[in-house]
């Protein structure tokens, strides 16, 4: 899969669904969830992690970026899981428009 910037019409879009699906998935996230939320970011995260090695002896951090997951994982099942969350018929074929442009 080649990787590139989207335009700004594509970017309407991305900005768009992620408004949208925020409010459906980010309270299903445990509290140390820290890419692409709502007040957190690089600079929380770290203030948090250091936050943590001051307050305990044993503490072990672990960063995690799964490279290439989006292009590994079953994308009929990852609809499948979206559509439970999802209920607007609109939203949902957005969805698979965009799902289909990709795959």
């Amino acid at each position: 899969m080649k990787i590139a910037v989207a335009n700004i019409e594509d970017r309407i879009v991305h900005r768009l669904i992620y408004e949208y699906l925020v409010p459906i998935f980010d309270k299903t996230f445990i509290f140390d969830v820290w890419s692409c939320r709502k007040n957190k970011g690089l600079t929380a995260a770290i203030e948090r992690v250091q936050k943590l090695f001051r307050g305990h002896k044993n503490f072990y951090c672990w960063r995690a970026d799964i490279e290439k997951f989006f292009d590994n994982i079953d994308h009929q099942l990852l609809i499948k899981f979206l559509f439970r969350k999802i209920v607007c018929s609109n939203a949902q074929w957005l969805q698979k428009r965009l799902f289909t442009a990709i795959i």
